[in-house]
């Protein structure tokens, strides 16, 4: 996770991170009838947040 501090036109305070990791669809028993070929057992996570000071 990569925390970003910065100001926006207007003098917002902002905060955000982005966030990438990668589990496994065998460690939770998620869609056991899909084999690899349908559907890889590494799922990969991309997620983006932002805050803004009010």
């Amino acid at each position: 996770m990569v925390p970003r501090y910065h100001n926006r036109p207007g003098g917002k305070e902002v905060a955000g991170f982005q966030l990438t990791g990668e589990i496994k669809r065998s460690d939770f028993s998620f869609g056991p009838k899909f084999t690899s070929p349908m559907l890889s057992d590494e799922v990969q996570i991309k997620a983006n947040g932002e805050f803004a000071k009010s």
